[in-house]
């Protein structure tokens, strides 16, 4: 599998509609803040993914897939309100607390939550899913 990524706010913000296949497209005022594609040699599958950041504070994430013929767009707006996220494709929301969602990250992604507040010598304010285990 081959990958390129690029992080960090690029651009001003501006005017953004992201096509959705799973729901209403979602449209608001924004930059780039980082993206990165893969493929998958495999089942030749090009992935790309792309975050944004949102003039109200707010997150958006973009997920393109194609195999050369096909493509799949994927959108989802993320609010975070007090404890709670709000998670919307344009057409439904879910809510759920904020640290279940960086629980699931965390699992996802399987990032050491420890090793990441010594290497930035910060404190996060999110839970240790390995002190759950």
């Amino acid at each position: 599998m081959s990958e390129a990524r690029t992080a960090g706010v690029q651009g001003p913000m501006k005017a953004i509609t992201l096509d959705n296949d799973g729901g209403a497209s979602i449209s608001f005022r924004g930059a780039l803040y980082a993206q990165t594609s893969f493929f998958e040699e495999n089942t030749g599958v090009l992935t790309k993914q792309e975050l944004y950041s949102t003039e109200d504070g707010d997150q958006v994430f973009a997920i393109i897939a194609s195999d050369g013929d096909a493509k799949q767009k994927s959108a989802y707006l993320v609010k975070r309100r007090g404890n709670t996220c709000v998670m919307s494709n344009g057409e439904q929301e879910l809510s759920l607390p904020y640290e279940w969602l960086m629980m699931y990250t965390q699992a996802l992604w399987d990032i050491d939550l420890d090793q990441q507040r010594k290497a930035c010598n910060c404190a996060v304010d999110t839970p240790d899913i390995s002190a759950n285990q």
